[in-house]
């Protein structure tokens, strides 16, 4: 059950899980194409099995889901916002007793291979070239990769999916607009999923 190592979905867009692929960054980028697109980052939270299901839920549920920002209300306020998701403790009592049973465990461990269905992108990023982007995201210094970092994320425990673009199919529209395709379908995917850590849109 659950999505393959790399799935190939639409005809030009590939989904990689990037922390089952052994090798490193190198393995991980030769599935993406040296082509203009846009990326979408979601966290893979699928158990390993070392890993007990009771600490596996309750480090998933308490993660942070959003950047921290910060801003004035004017006149008088500085507001800081933070991600906080907690279980109510009568919850956590249930779930340690629930996560007792195997056929439980194992029921929550498919509907969380599944999690990239229903589950809010971190990150809707555009690039010039899909695999040098997310090269320098997993190998360099990336604001992206430190935000994640940030918040007890490592990018290297992600699933990207990739959508290219179709080359010169849009140049009247992008002629005409002077909004170019990468950068309208980063921003609808931004605007109708909420990527958590994506700072600005457009």
């Amino acid at each position: 059950m659950g999505v393959g190592l790399i799935e190939r979905l639409l005809n030009d867009s590939v989904l990689v899980k990037v922390s089952k692929i052994r090798g490193g960054s190198n393995a991980v980028c030769q599935n993406f194409p040296d082509a203009p697109g846009v990326y979408i980052i979601y966290k893979d939270i699928e158990r390993r099995s070392s890993c007990s299901p009771f600490v596996h839920l309750m480090e998933e549920i308490e993660s942070d889901k959003f950047t921290s920002r910060e801003g004035v209300v004017a006149p008088l306020f500085n507001i800081r916002v933070e991600s906080r998701t907690r279980l109510p403790k009568k919850k956590i009592e249930a779930l340690k007793e629930f996560s007792r049973n195997e056929k439980f465990v194992k029921e929550v461990d498919e509907i969380l291979s599944l999690s990239i269905l229903f589950q809010s992108p971190l990150y809707v990023g555009k690039a010039n070239n899909i695999r040098a982007r997310l090269r320098q995201h997993l190998d360099g210094d990336s604001d992206l990769k430190e935000t994640l970092s940030e918040s007890g994320i490592d990018i290297r425990k992600t699933n990207v999916l990739a959508i290219m673009s179709e080359g010169e199919s849009y140049e009247k529209e992008e002629k005409a607009t002077g909004v170019e395709y990468e950068n309208l379908i980063e921003d609808l995917l931004s605007r109708m999923f909420c990527p958590g850590f994506t700072r600005r849109y457009g």
